[in-house]
């Protein structure tokens, strides 16, 4: 593996927050389409009939687990999915979750529509969107934090370059 960056320095910086945050899960090959590879692995949830997931999605790739640090992701999603079964036979691993304030950072409202809320960041080139689970228009607030985000569950993180 090359010691060069995935991304610019920017992105390289939320990149790394987000594999410090998960603790670089190792993730597992989920499928290959259109010249992308899926990496995923369950997150733990005391929900019986939701689970939860990281997705990397990145270039079509011929590893079948990478470590999340070693995974040049352009979306990482954080879900909860109901009765995704392809999904379903990933390990679960687990974390801590974080309280330095390097995750605090703050978002505002970019966009938003019954299906989906686009935060921007004080990072240009990442975007950060909630998938809305009501089909509300204003069912995330026009404010948050990077951490609040990424805790709904909800989440998926865009690198726009």
């Amino acid at each position: 593996m090359s010691n060069e960056p995935f991304f610019s320095p920017d992105d390289e910086y939320i990149y790394n927050l987000i594999v410090e945050y998960y603790d670089n899960p190792l993730l597992y090959k989920v499928q290959d389409e259109n010249g992308q590879s899926i990496f995923g692995v369950q997150l733990p949830s005391l929900l019986l009939n939701s689970k939860r997931f990281l997705l990397a999605t990145t270039k079509s790739c011929p590893d079948q687990k990478k470590h999340l640090k070693e995974i040049p992701w352009k979306f990482l999603q954080i879900r909860t999915l109901n009765n995704q079964h392809k999904y379903t036979s990933l390990p679960v691993m687990t974390y801590k979750q974080k309280r330095n304030q390097k995750f605090f950072f703050p978002l505002h409202v970019a966009s938003r529509n019954r299906e989906i809320t686009t935060y921007s960041t004080p990072y240009d080139t990442i975007d950060v969107s909630l998938l809305h689970v009501k089909g509300i228009e204003f069912e995330y607030p026009n404010e948050g934090t990077f951490i609040s985000a990424l805790e709904t569950f909800q989440t998926i993180i865009s690198i726009k370059s």
